[in-house]
């Protein structure tokens, strides 16, 4: 069935390994035992056997399946018949047999007979992969080590599947350090390259000790320059057949002396052999060099010979002077031209007595010396290489020693003549030697061929390159050097057409930098040298769009090329790229938009234009507070906006200028970039008549809402002949439109304002767009509102404002009503239901402001300076000049009046146009910042206080019963809430709160009026326990008092009635018993208590109210899920208790509300999801059938009734807010209900 080898095994030099043959059978029928066959290993001499056993028919434990039998043997070498000339697969005698005797008592299948050796399972089968595995891990990050050595000259077949898989581990863990051994027998390659599959091929053919003694062999020279004969022919094979193979080669180096008992010891190689025995191997193919590092062994007694090696280390590990030698001698040639013999094409190999055609046209080569005189030229061996076109060559000098003696001198150099077949005339080639750049020009000859002359030390090789001698002329012009280059910016880089005397084949531009690091503060260095572009001849600029390249030391390096590859160049100085560079003052501007936001998670994105010829909009993130920034050009323009979307898009717009045309452009960040879209071109429906129209666009402002549609505000102006008088005339517009972040195609831009003057303006440089500013926000109904300033031509430079509402825009109002001084740069805010708007007037900034629904309020002037924002109504940037410089500050707004004014940047520097983003309490400011012949963008931070956040607590102002909110007869609103186990009260009468007063501590307050319009407040402490009561005097409130005690109460509900009695309903929540009471209270003890109803079981808050006609309470309450009433019908007599929520199940948290003779109820039931309902009778009637109010969604909790036709409820969790402007709970008040949306104003800031 199958034959075996008896060679020893590799991993075994000094034992007879055991094996294991593994045969697998069936049979058809396992019945009895009879007998089925015998399995048997024996010597091919047919006489003897190593294993047997004969298997029963019921050995197999089931008809038709296959099973495994094993025979465990070991052999004798003795035995062996190696004469028999059976040949196996691979060329190697057969020394034992594998069969298998069949009795014919039934079918029997042979499917396999496998042999198995322990160190072949071990390999081949899995059990060591693991091992494998974690020792090649551990050195995978190691960047000296670039491989791992297996079996040393593996010549047994059963060694090459072995490494292939090795290999394959080692490939899996890290690529560049695969497996590699020095492969010794040239006749079995093709079988290690077949079935190993070697990355490359490693030989080591050593010539200083290999072979019997031949008559030479003491003389030195000569036995040596034998052996590099056989070397080279040997060496020039291997490099064929890797070649054909697609293979690498890699030489190992002789770099130690052998020494046989039988011998004299040979010496150590020499400083010219070692050089030498380097050079070699490269001319013909190596790919790679290897220093043998042999330390010195004594084999085993039981050989004939004993043999040392003396190498670079020695058994204690200690370096030797060869060492000194490889680097002194070999190192520093192979770090130079390594790199490029990696490059190059290997192409032949021959001795110069034996010279082929070859690519390089070498016709001879000849070299003498002292040793021998007449000219010989069996002693220079020659390889040749290709790249690219481009011919390369390499000479080496094998000449080590001066006499055939065995001598240690150095042979003289010797003089080599080198003649190349090309023209002189028309081939003005130099050999160009690749290490020492030496250049060796050619010197004419009768036959007008090229001849040059060299030196070659001994051992020496040259690798040389055939040049063109003449290089191509080129100038650099820009940059000049001391620029600032800004990231993502487009800079031109120029230079002159150059010039060649055989023409220029291409033009490259080169970036070099010293020390260059990637943007973002992480991402590890930048290339030193990084080719830009390759041009064709005739080009003279490339339009450099600058990289995230962060670094102070860069130049570019202009580069001809001609068509011999020849190259010309010329360098600038040094110049810097970075971010936030501009070479405009306005690289912020205007304060009219937004430049900057600041997402939920803090980062920061910002947006500028660079100025310049290439204008470009510029987009920086920050994901760390800005302590590293990544900048990106985004598109050719200027003056950028930008927004978010609700989906966290980034959208930005801007302006391009182009000669007198003009377009608004928009691009989109998701998690790229989506490409840039033209959505506005002007003009539109104008003529264009050079010269004598301009048409231009102007800063647009932009602000988003729910559905991602843009609001776009922005000016046109155009130039155009007045066909009356043939004179120049002006025409701007500030016009208005919407588009769809996810489809910002089709916008139509309606006119707002309009006037023209005529007469001839000044060029419109960028100064003119300082005259043109808009700025627009949306108010919670996504309503647009707008402010401008009016041409200066038009008038003094007024201030304007329109909101667009559901019945069309209204009429412009002017704002700053300054005729006699120029008001500019407007810019809007709109923080729950207040506009503001802040502008420049002269030297001030002036603020104005009003409620949605009210009227303006009169202008107030907040300090001096220029380009102001606003944002959350509270936070103001701005720039003044201080001490001369010009610098920016933030100021912010205490809810009564503006705090000092605080510096964000240094006093020494002049910084404009700031830009401000904000989130949470976080202020984040950049600006234009002027240095010396360029700008630069700054940015700093600062923490911000944020008047409007009362409470972080979603129980700020729960429950429903007691009421948090009311509002007296002047218009004041009075509110109660909670936090952080305190009760605060604060009021306000127009857009700005008062202070917040400390009330006492605990939970659960509700609030009432006295005759005085003075608030009483009543809550619960922290035990739930004890209910407290305090009320306002004169400027504080009065120190609580307990008015009532026990345990586990609710909320309390209370109305204070004319006479200034409080009447109080509280509810005593007990699994046991609860109790819902009733009392009153005069602002001393607390009286008169009475229990409305009992329960055993719990009972949802009552909730309280007062016929003020009747001087009656009304209360109700929850129990059963049901919704109870009682009220009072005399004095000291309460009426019977009524059922209000007839079928509706699972009811509770009412609330009670008095309005014009009615009483109403609302409250929260449903079965699955709770919805709202709503009852109500008049005072001398019955109660309606609950309604369930309409439009609400599931989940609907703790509704509220103001006015008797007002409701308002919680819808969700409870846990937050899904927009700014909704609260958790809502209370309001008794009267008007005209009142309602004032005072959802004030209590939607309440947090």
């Amino acid at each position: 069935m199958q034959r075996g080898p008896h060679y020893g095994q590799e991993a075994k030099r000094d034992s007879i390994p055991h094996y294991t043959a593994e045969f697998r059978l069936k049979v058809d029928d396992n019945e009895g035992d009879t007998l089925a066959c015998t399995i048997m290993v024996t010597y091919n001499n047919g006489a003897d056997t190593l294993a047997a056993t004969t298997l029963l028919a019921d050995t197999f434990l089931t008809a038709n399946d296959y099973y495994e039998f094993f025979l465990s043997y070991q052999y004798d070498p003795s035995k062996v018949d190696t004469t028999t000339g059976k040949e196996g697969k691979y060329g190697i005698a057969d020394s034992v047999e594998f069969k298998v005797k069949w009795y014919g008592k039934r079918d029997l299948w042979v499917d396999c007979v496998e042999i198995h050796d322990p160190r072949g399972d071990s390999l081949m089968q899995g059990y060591c992969d693991d091992a494998i595995i974690n020792q090649a891990s551990q050195y995978a990050g190691n960047p000296t080590l670039i491989g791992w050595y297996l079996l040393d000259e593996p010549g047994s077949i059963d060694c090459y599947a072995p490494y292939h898989h090795i290999d394959s581990l080692l490939n899996s863990v890290n690529p560049d350090q695969r497996a590699i051994t020095c492969y010794g027998q040239l006749g079995d390659i093709d079988k290690f390259l077949a079935i190993a599959k070697p990355e490359r091929v490693m030989i080591d053919d050593y010539p200083l000790g290999a072979g019997g003694e031949p008559p030479e062999y003491y003389y030195w020279g000569n036995y040596f320059h034998y052996k590099l004969g056989s070397l080279a022919h040997y060496t020039d094979s291997i490099s064929q057949i890797c070649q054909d193979s697609s293979k690498e080669m890699w030489f190992v180096c002789q770099t130690f002396s052998f020494s046989y008992c039988d011998y004299s010891s040979l010496r150590d190689p020499t400083p010219q052999e070692v050089r030498l025995l380097t050079n070699l191997p490269l001319a013909y193919g190596a790919r790679g060099i290897i220093f043998g590092n042999w330390g010195s062994y004594t084999n085993s007694d039981t050989c004939d010979y004993r043999l040392r090696c003396g190498g670079l280390v020695d058994t204690l590990g200690q370096e030797t002077g060869k060492l000194w030698m490889i680097d002194t001698v070999i190192t520093p040639k192979l770090d130079s031209i390594g790199p490029l013999l990696r490059e190059l094409t290997w192409e032949k190999g021959f001795p110069s007595s034996d010279i082929e055609v070859n690519e390089c046209d070498i016709e001879m080569v000849t070299a003498y010396d002292s040793l021998h005189e007449n000219p010989d030229s069996g002693y220079i061996e020659i390889g040749t290489f290709s790249l690219s076109g481009d011919n390369y060559f390499m000479f080496v000098n094998r000449v080590t020693t001066k006499d055939t003696t065995d001598s240690i001198t150095p042979a003289n150099p010797q003089t080599v003549e080198v003649i190349i077949n090309r023209n002189y005339y028309s081939d003005k080639y130099k050999l160009v030697d690749m290490y020492t750049r030496e250049e060796i020009e050619p010197t004419s000859a009768p036959d007008s061929i090229l001849h040059y002359t060299l030196t070659m030390e001994p051992g020496r090789g040259r690798l040389f390159k055939l040049e063109d001698a003449q290089p191509p002329s080129i100038d650099l012009i820009k940059p000049q050097g001391g620029e600032k280059w800004e990231i993502g910016g487009l800079k031109r880089i120029e230079w002159n057409e150059p010039t060649d005397n055989v023409g220029v084949d291409s033009v490259r531009v080169i970036l070099y930098t010293q020390n260059g690091k990637e943007q973002g503060g992480s991402h590890g260095c930048w290339p030193e040298w990084d080719t830009l572009a390759v041009l064709p001849p005739e080009s003279t600029h490339y339009d450099w769009e600058v990289p995230g390249l962060v670094c102070s030391n860069c130049k570019i390096i202009a580069v001809a090329e001609d068509r011999a590859g020849n190259e010309g160049a010329d360098t600038s100085a040094w110049f810097e790229t970075g971010p936030f560079f501009s070479t405009t003052e306005l690289a912020t501007a205007y304060s009219t938009q937004k430049k900057v936001c600041v997402d939920n998670s803090g980062n920061i994105y910002a947006v500028y234009h660079s100025g310049g010829v290439n204008d470009r909009t510029l987009f920086d993130y920050s994901p760390d507070n800005g302590n590293t920034w990544c900048q990106k050009g985004i598109g050719d323009g200027k003056f950028p906006a930008i927004v978010m979307d609700s989906q966290d898009g980034l959208d930005v717009f801007w302006i391009q200028q182009i000669v007198d045309e003009a377009g608004l452009w928009f691009r989109r960040k998701m998690m790229d970039w989506e490409d840039a879209v033209e959505i506005f071109h002007w003009p539109d429906g104008y003529p264009v008549e050079p010269p004598f129209q301009d048409h231009y666009l102007f800063p647009p402002s932009v602000a988003i809402d729910a559905s991602d549609t843009v609001h776009i505000c922005i000016e046109t102006l155009v130039e155009y002949t007045d066909p009356g008088p043939g004179t120049y005339a002006w025409e701007w517009k500030l016009r208005y439109g919407k588009i769809s972040v996810t489809n910002p195609e089709g916008i139509v831009l309606e006119t707002l304002d309009t006037t023209y003057v005529p007469g001839y303006l000044p060029p419109p440089y960028d100064s003119i767009y300082n005259y043109y500013c808009s700025s627009i926000h949306l108010d919670r109904r996504w309503h647009p509102h707008i402010t401008w300033n009016r041409p200066f031509w038009a008038e003094t430079g007024e201030i304007y404002y329109k909101v667009k509402t559901d019945t069309g825009w209204s009429g412009k109002f002017n704002i700053s009503e300054s005729p006699d001084t120029s008001s500019s740069h407007p810019f809007i805010d709109i923080y729950g239901d207040f506009v503001n708007i802040v502008w420049e007037e002269g030297n001030n900034i002036c603020h104005r402001k009003k409620w949605l629904y009210g009227d303006w309020e009169d202008t107030g002037t907040i300090t001096e300076g220029t380009s102001p924002q606003i944002m959350d109504g509270y936070v103001l940037t701005y720039s003044d000049s201080v001490a001369g410089k010009n610098v920016v500050f933030h100021r912010e707004f205490d809810r009564i009046d503006w705090r000092d004014s605080v510096i964000l940047t240094d006093m020494y520097e002049v910084c404009s146009n700031p830009q401000m983003g904000l989130s949470d309490s976080t202020l984040s400011v950049f600006w234009t910042e002027a240095m010396v012949d360029i700008y630069r963008v700054g940015m700093g931070m600062d923490t911000v206080f944020i008047p409007w956040q009362k409470s972080d607590t979603h129980l700020a102002t729960a429950y429903n019963n007691g009421r948090k909110i009311v509002r007296d007869a002047d218009g004041r609103v009075h509110i109660v809430y909670q936090s952080d186990g305190r009760i605060y009260y604060t009021y306000t009468d127009d857009s700005l709160f008062s202070c917040d007063f400390l009330v006492g501590e605990g939970d659960l307050p509700s609030i009432s009026l006295d005759s005085n319009e003075d608030p009483w407040i009543l809550w619960r402490n922290t035990s739930c326990d004890t209910i407290l009561f305090s009320k306002f005097d004169y400027d504080s409130f009065a120190t609580p008092v307990s008015i009532y005690h026990n345990d586990s109460l609710s909320a309390p509900s209370f109305a204070v009635s004319e006479d200034d009695i409080a009447h109080i309903s509280v509810g005593i929540l007990s699994s046991g018993q609860s109790r819902v009471i009733y009392g009153i209270f005069n602002g001393t003890q607390f009286t008169s208590i009475d229990t409305l109803d009992t329960y055993e079981g719990d009972m949802t808050r009552p909730s309280l109210a007062f016929i003020e006609d009747k001087a009656k309470p009304i209360v109700v309450w929850g129990k059963e899920c049901q919704i109870y009433y009682r009220e009072k019908v005399e004095k000291d007599k309460w009426g019977e208790t009524e059922l209000i929520s007839g079928e509706v199940r699972n009811s509770r948290n009412p609330q009670i509300d008095y309005h014009e003779k009615f009483v109403y109820v609302v409250w929260q039931g449903g079965e699955v999801h709770p919805d709202i309902y709503y009852a109500s009778k008049p005072t001398k009637g019955s109660w309606t059938e609950p309604i369930r109010v309409a439009n609400t969604q599931g989940d609907s909790k703790y509704p509220i009734i103001g006015g008797g036709s007002h409701v308002v409820w919680e819808e969700g969790s409870g846990l937050g807010w899904v927009h700014p402007f909704t609260t958790s709970r809502l209370g309001l008040s008794k009267e008007n209900p005209k009142i309602y949306r004032k005072i959802l104003t004030h209590t939607a800031h309440i947090r």
